[in-house]
């Protein structure tokens, strides 16, 4: 097989967790749209572990022409004459990456170099070659684009309707990042009296570490049972069956996007000691607040399924409402206050009090 002549190609190969894959995703579809590139998708290297068509259905619309990588595919890419970077030129299919810092980024194993180009124009190669890692919101533009296929769409939906509707949600990142959790879950324990609550995390020891901490009252719920994999990401973990951690990853996803309030809190960067607010709890929130891009995900599942799980939320009645949530802002003062107090010699590292949308 050659690739064809008249056609000019993108070979873009997404690394990095879930948030990221998604990201690098839609910086490419968006490239080769412009310029007129088809788009070779090779994301077995990715947050997913997989090629998209395993989780997606084949009607994609990403906007180019999209070709998924193959052993097919390979042998073309490997034959081509004009590649860019051309240090893979003939090793499409078997170079290797290291990830290098200051910066941080993925270079080619062999050469040292970076697999990049310049975004901001057009090159004569026939063969581009993009591979790196990145974060941001774009991923929930590439999500806007794609529908996931009719099995795992109606799995999610049989596990998430077990829920019910007037639930919250908590997402917690404790594995390559490092999250404040107990310290986290004691300020949000007076917000979450008497609720339902879904857990989401990477770590064992936090979704524990909840069934303790927050209030006698408060209903811990959990929709994804994701073993002790120790302070490695999620993604890392090879030995873990890939359809099986990716229904996991997206159960809590989508219950998170399903909630009335969801809460999070910045995480800190291994190593670096950088915080930051995690790409997949941020994607949650723009699902959250954007439930007919979670409709449209869910496109092919059974509709009445469905409807079901977009049910209206129990309505509370008006007064008991408005001392709920004047009980929960005087717990929010109070926790505040006592934070200040208790951590002021610590506030560098002290976790911003939670709120239910974080920074967008």
């Amino acid at each position: 097989m050659q690739l064809d002549t008249a056609k000019r190609y993108l070979l873009s190969r997404p690394r990095g967790g879930f948030n990221d894959t998604f990201v690098q995703l839609e910086k490419s579809a968006l490239y080769a749209e412009k310029f007129g590139r088809v788009l070779i998708l090779d994301m077995s290297g990715s947050g997913i572990g997989a090629q998209l068509d395993t989780l997606f259905d084949g009607s994609f619309d990403v906007g180019p022409e999209l070709v998924v990588w193959n052993a097919d595919i390979a042998q073309a890419c490997d034959r081509a004459d004009s590649v860019y970077p051309d240090f893979v030129k003939n090793r499409l299919s078997s170079y290797s990456v290291v990830v290098k810092f200051k910066p941080i980024r993925l270079v080619e194993k062999m050469s040292d170099e970076t697999l990049n180009f310049d975004h901001s124009c057009d090159h004569d190669a026939q063969l581009l070659v993009y591979d790196q890692f990145g974060g941001g919101c774009a991923s929930f533009r590439a999500l806007k684009r794609l529908r996931l296929r009719a099995d795992v769409a109606n799995e999610i939906v049989a596990r998430l309707l077990p829920l019910g509707r007037g639930y919250d949600a908590v997402h917690i990142r404790h594995s390559d990042y490092k999250t404040q959790f107990r310290r986290f879950l004691v300020q949000l324990r007076p917000l979450l009296r008497k609720r339902r609550v879904l857990i989401c995390s990477d770590s064992v020891a936090a979704k524990s570490a909840a069934q303790k901490i927050l209030h006698r009252s408060t209903s811990v719920m959990s929709v994804a049972d994701i073993p002790d994999i120790g302070r490695r990401a999620l993604h890392q973990a090879k030995e873990l069956d890939a359809y099986d951690r990716n229904l996991d990853l997206l159960c809590d996803l989508f219950g998170m996007a399903l909630s009335d309030q969801l809460f999070f809190t910045q995480v800190t960067a291994k190593g670096s000691g950088r915080r930051l607010y995690s790409g997949f709890s941020l994607l949650a929130e723009l699902l959250r607040r954007n439930k007919n891009v979670v409709r449209q995900l869910l496109a092919n599942a059974d509709q009445e399924a469905v409807e079901a799980l977009f049910a209206p939320s129990p309505q509370v009645p008006g007064l008991y409402r408005r001392l709920q949530l004047w009980g929960q802002r005087q717990a929010r003062r109070r926790m505040e206050k006592r934070t200040r107090k208790r951590f002021y010699w610590a506030e560098r590292d002290q976790p911003l009090a939670p709120k239910s949308n974080g920074p967008l």
